[in-house]
């Protein structure tokens, strides 16, 4: 019977001599860390040890392997176990044996005063990254070189001080994550470095843009584009009043993730602000910028009056406070036929009853806006005419009160407001007098009404009629003070009875 036994090793990540950082592999130390704008040429310079670390401690555990109890015992007691550059040696020499010419690692510096120069053969693993495809390693390090300084008696490897520069150009498409393994070939190792260099994504001229009304939410999904092999953990930072989001989210590797972005204003006012996704791993930043624009916020209710004209009519109507500080509105309202208090105090919070009078002087259906303002109007656009609004209060005077609060949202500068469609439907009053009127058919008769006028001022009153057969002028005008007459004239076709007013 026989067995077939196949094994490969992959090669361990040689260890860097500077550059390093914790990037997306885990966090890595070994993982060589660059960073640079987009739309850059980043040219960077790898530094090669002349020493392999990794292949000298190997070396050096194949030697105690190959060492007799006796001599793992002796060595033991002086301490000398790792210390000596014989174990490398040794352990050169068995891995050797069987081969025509086996020559000594220059790492041992014990068969040769004077080695060559060695080649590496270079290979990048990343179409971004450009190197050269030779690097020559100096050497020139003999017996008479091994001093004190050059022997790490820790771990029994000799320290070449020697080094090699490798020119290395990195060209990125993108903001992004650029993974890149660089690999050194040469007839006595193989060296193996990771590379990984993080885009910043220029995210200055992104922006988001957000219109809503006061109180009133909008969302925005912004897609997260992750090509890694990685999970990234973004920290969101989000800056700017009215913009809410996930303080964490995590973008799945291969995937688009969105993150939702909701923008609900709580003051009429353009609003600005910045958010930041940060990843956790690598410190890689992506911005966006916010412009927020608060409309007039909804009216809260429509309110349906029902009088008549003539009547006076109340009605109450319930005022919120959904800020965190005490307000004081200011009540006003373009309708004249409704009249209320100046203001109207609200806690944080709550809601406080204002009652408002309606008094109609004629029938018909009247609609128009009441309003609590808190602060300052300056900011305020109707959305209608985009020109100021200018609200009449409902005392017929202005007002100059303002907000008891000590927050900066409601001063005389930003200000705050919330307000009702109010609909009144007067309907006709009862009948001062019932007068009648007989008359023959295919005749005329007149009656004379009276009508006075107590104000200061000239009255100029619209006549409607109704009833079969009456007629009279359309209007009618009255000085101040004075009593007038108003013909109406019955003139019926037909016998019977009618009405009419």
């Amino acid at each position: 019977m026989v067995s077939l036994i196949e094994n490969q090793i992959d090669p361990a990540l040689s260890l860097p001599s500077s550059g390093t950082g914790r990037g997306m592999f885990g966090g890595d130390e070994q993982i060589i860390y660059w960073t640079c704008e987009s739309n850059t040429v980043l040219k960077e310079e790898l530094i090669v040890p002349a020493t392999n670390i990794a292949k000298e401690r190997a070396l050096v555990i194949a030697a105690q392997k190959g060492m007799s109890t006796v001599e793992l015992l002796r060595r033991h007691v002086t301490d000398t176990l790792t210390s000596s550059t014989v174990t490398a040696a040794v352990a050169e020499l068995k891995l050797s044996e069987g081969r025509e010419s086996a020559r000594p690692l220059m790492s041992t510096g014990l068969d040769s005063d004077v080695q060559d120069d060695v080649a590496y053969e270079v290979e990048v693993s990343s179409k971004y990254f450009h190197a050269q495809g030779v690097l020559y390693m100096s050497n020139s390090r003999s017996k008479s070189d091994l001093t004190s300084k050059q022997l790490d008696k820790e771990t029994g490897i000799v320290m070449d001080n020697g080094s090699a520069t490798l020119p290395i150009k990195f060209t990125p498409k993108g903001g992004g994550n650029y993974p890149c393994q660089v690999i050194l070939k040469s007839p006595h190792d193989v060296r193996v470095y990771q590379i990984e260099c993080i885009v910043k994504t220029d995210n200055s001229a992104t922006q988001i843009e957000f219109v809503s009304p006061v109180h009133q939410s909008v969302s925005q999904d912004i897609p997260i584009v992750n090509h890694s092999d990685e999970d990234w953990y973004l920290d969101c930072t989000i800056d700017g009043l009215g913009f809410y989001g996930p303080n964490q989210i995590v973008a799945r590797k291969g995937q688009t993730t969105k993150y939702p972005l909701m923008f609900r204003p709580s003051f009429e006012s353009l609003i600005t602000g910045k958010l930041s996704l940060i990843n956790q791993e690598d410190g890689m930043e992506h911005h966006f910028s916010l412009r927020g624009e608060a409309k007039k916020p909804l009216a809260l209710d429509h309110i349906v009056i029902k009088c008549s004209a003539g009547d006076t009519f109340e009605e109450v109507v319930r005022v919120p406070n959904v800020t965190s500080q005490k307000l004081t509105y200011r009540a006003q309202s373009d309708l004249q036929i409704l009249s209320g208090p100046k203001s109207v105090t609200v806690l944080p919070g709550k809601e406080e009853e204002y009652k408002i009078i309606v008094a109609p002087w004629k029938r018909g259906t009247f609609k128009g806006l009441l309003s609590f303002v808190a602060g300052g109007i300056n900011q305020f656009r109707d959305e209608d005419t985009d020109a100021t609004i200018k609200p009449r209060p409902t005392s017929g005077k202005s007002t100059t009160s303002s907000t008891t609060s000590n927050s900066n949202v409601t001063n005389e500068a930003i200000g705050y407001r919330v307000w009702y469609n109010i609909e009144v439907q007067s309907s006709p009053a009862p009948p001062e007098k019932v007068i009648h009127i007989e008359c023959c058919a295919q005749s005329a008769a007149m009656m004379e009404v009276e009508v006075s006028n107590p104000l200061p001022r000239t009255l100029t009153f619209d006549v409607t009629i109704e009833g079969i057969g009456l007629s009279g002028e359309s209007q009618i005008a009255l000085q101040p003070g004075r009593k007038k007459f108003y013909q109406l004239v019955f003139a019926p076709s037909s016998v019977g009875c009618s009405q009419g007013r």
